[in-house]
């Protein structure tokens, strides 16, 4: 239970650093919150997002391309993948 109140409270501050726009903060918060719920998809896509404000694309396409397997039908994540490679230039993986 104290993992879980803990846990809890990682959860809390990270969407309070996410909401002020401190991105490293958040995901810093967010990897002690993976690193014990492997599976916990809105971590995953707070952390992908914050990966993405912090400049750091191939960590973002890893949490995207897990949640593309986690969560049914994510069609805003294939989006935001495709649209990261197409900005990146690879034009083949973003049809992908």
């Amino acid at each position: 239970l104290a993992k879980s109140d803990e846990l809890q409270r990682l959860v809390a501050q990270a969407r309070r650093s996410y909401g002020s726009k401190d991105y490293m903060t958040a995901a810093a918060q967010l990897d002690a919150v993976i690193e014990t719920c492997i599976w916990d998809v809105s971590s995953r896509e707070m952390r992908a997002d914050c990966f993405i404000q912090m400049g750091e694309i191939e960590k973002a396409i890893g949490d995207l391309k897990a949640l593309s397997k986690l969560k049914n039908d994510n069609t805003q994540g294939f989006y935001k993948l495709s649209t990261i490679y197409y900005n990146l230039g690879d034009h083949e993986m973003s049809l992908k």
